[in-house]
């Protein structure tokens, strides 16, 4: 029994995203590979990624976990080194939905 719902905002509309909303159980995977620029070592980074995971409603007793509905999101990431730290910009594509998802920090990066 699937458990995990959806909410969509107006009736008729389409979800670009999907939002686990629930569950007892969750599996993530982050994996990333962190190249430097060979032109400015010291300035740029560029990172590929691929993330991973999905959250469900386990029945009391199991203990299998259900990995066949795995969401699988690749990406790329560029870095470039600041005086106040790293400035991300980040894209993921979902391709379940179809959806370019973008976003942009500044974080301490672990090393």
């Amino acid at each position: 029994m699937n458990k995990t719902v959806s909410y969509i905002a107006k009736p008729g509309a389409i979800p670009s995203r999907r939002s686990p909303a629930g569950g007892n159980s969750l599996f993530v995977v982050n994996t990333e590979l962190r190249i430097r620029d060979p032109f400015f070592p010291q300035l740029l980074e560029y990172v590929p990624f691929i993330d991973a995971g999905q959250v469900w409603t386990r029945e009391p007793g199991t203990q299998q976990l259900n990995t066949q509905r795995t969401e699988i999101t690749p990406g790329l990431g560029i870095r470039v080194i600041s005086p106040v730290g790293p400035i991300q910009l980040n894209a993921g594509y979902n391709p379940g939905s179809h959806v370019l998802v973008r976003h942009i920090s500044r974080r301490q990066s672990i090393r």
